[in-house]
């Protein structure tokens, strides 16, 4: 559960564009969509269309000059794999997507994005304040809740972390995995 977290954090914490990006970027996230530039920022293709079904639209739009590419909306697996391809094209590839929580991919892939020499930026950074665990899985089973919380806070050193049960009430966990006030 903590590398899955780990992960997450890691897509959400991607760097904010700067300024002059950003403003490049700006059409594409006003009006949404996606968009392509070259390194002078040229714009080489943009359109409104759901990001989500964008990425054989940029394949087709690929040219040769292409230095960057901006997506306003969500980054699910099929678009991911064509900026991987993007990226393998063109060396030091940029991207911009609106912040983390768009990126619908795993921390691996964003390492390997990067060792493709493609850098993934963000118009909104995302500054984390802390992170609340719940030691109770939906489908039933649960963590040891006190031991689950030090190796959290052991793991993730720099943010506040919270347990919903410990904290908030006060519980201790018993041997037998119950919860007494």
């Amino acid at each position: 559960m903590i590398r899955k977290t780990s992960d997450r954090l890691a897509i959400l914490g991607i760097a904010e564009a700067n300024a002059a990006t950003a403003a490049r970027c700006a059409p594409v996230f006003a009006e949404g969509g996606v968009g392509m530039w070259d390194a002078d920022g040229k714009v080489l293709f943009r359109a409104a269309i759901p990001s989500l079904n964008a990425g054989s639209v940029l394949l087709a739009n690929d040219q040769a000059s292409l230095a960057g590419v901006a997506v306003s909306g969500a980054v699910g697996r099929q678009l991911w794999l064509a900026l991987e391809t993007l990226a393998r094209r063109h060396k030091g590839l940029w991207v911009v997507v609106a912040d983390g929580t768009r990126l619908f991919v795993d921390a691996a892939d964003l390492a390997a994005f990067r060792a493709l020499g493609g850098q993934l930026e963000a118009m909104r950074r995302i500054r984390m304040a802390g992170l609340t665990l719940n030691p109770f899985s939906p489908l039933g089973g649960h963590f040891a809740a006190r031991e689950f919380l030090e190796a959290s806070r052991a793991a993730f050193d720099g943010l506040h972390v919270t347990d919903v049960l410990l904290e908030q009430n006060q519980q201790e966990e018993q041997p037998d995995g119950s919860f007494a006030a």
